[in-house]
């Protein structure tokens, strides 16, 4: 949550595009920690942060998930390119993390169904959020 405040910070205070809109993007979000944490693990951590999830969701204007390779394309699936050590593995933390956003009112999902390949689910998240931004 530090490091997300700091990129905030540092964009909010940004003196060369003082009346500009600008956005961050962020890789992984602060609730991703709920899907490796244990439901009373999760309790604490909000109880330290002395944060609610309704909290830790308005941080962010959207949430665009991009379902696993596990997940419905095993062909571009690589089990060395993550910390889990099987698909099954990969596809559970995958939901998890699905779970851990689903109460986002701007939560995006995309599938691997209704794509080809790696390069048409960029392709979707940027029409996402190209959509959102200039839907402000």
């Amino acid at each position: 949550m530090l490091l997300e405040d700091t990129f905030t910070n540092i964009i909010v205070q940004n003196p060369n595009k003082p009346n500009q809109e600008l956005f961050l993007m962020i890789e992984n979000g602060v609730l991703d920690q709920k899907a490796y944490a244990s439901p009373n693990e999760w309790s604490a951590i909000l109880v330290e942060a002395e944060r609610d999830e309704a909290q830790l969701l308005s941080r962010y204007d959207m949430v665009v998930h991009m379902v696993t390779a596990a997940d419905g394309a095993m062909s571009y699936f690589d089990h060395l390119n993550t910390s889990e050590t099987s698909a099954t593995q990969c596809i559970e933390l995958d939901r998890a993390l699905r779970k851990a956003y689903m109460y986002h009112p701007n939560f995006y999902i995309i599938g691997n169904t209704s794509v080809k390949n790696f390069s048409e689910k960029i392709s979707m998240v940027k029409n996402y959020v190209l959509n959102k931004v200039f839907d402000y």
